[in-house]
């Protein structure tokens, strides 16, 4: 079976972009600009790996990280951050918050790729 990833990020043109080559790299993708949808959505199936964008107005990635690890079956899940925002402070926060990573943008999609691989293996 396929790993499911799902992405939160509300820039449009990211979360297109990256599920079109994870889609093409062979992982089944969910992509939203909305948290309160991509919240629904983890509720509502299993997900193998989360990306989320740092900057969503209302509730940030950050604060969905941290609800996510509340979660029991996502405790251990894979959380990959991603942000145009480079100060340690937002950095430490995402650490807090339970993230595996956090990846600058821009950044190139093999370093992305090449981190979900190491998560999903």
């Amino acid at each position: 079976m396929k790993k499911r990833i799902l992405i939160i990020d509300d820039e449009k043109s990211v979360g297109t972009i990256l599920k079109f080559n994870l889609n093409q790299s062979g992982y089944t993708v969910l992509s939203t600009y909305n948290p309160t949808e991509g919240i629904e959505m983890a509720n509502n199936m299993e997900i193998d790996l989360f990306i989320l964008d740092v900057a969503i107005p209302g509730m940030n990635g950050i604060d969905i990280c941290a609800y996510l690890r509340g979660i029991p079956r996502y405790a251990e899940t894979p959380i990959l951050m991603i942000s145009s925002k480079s100060d340690i402070e937002t950095h430490g926060a995402a650490q807090r918050a339970g993230a595996n990573e956090y990846i600058l943008k821009p950044f190139p999609f093999e370093l992305l790729s090449d981190k979900i691989k190491q998560y999903l293996s």
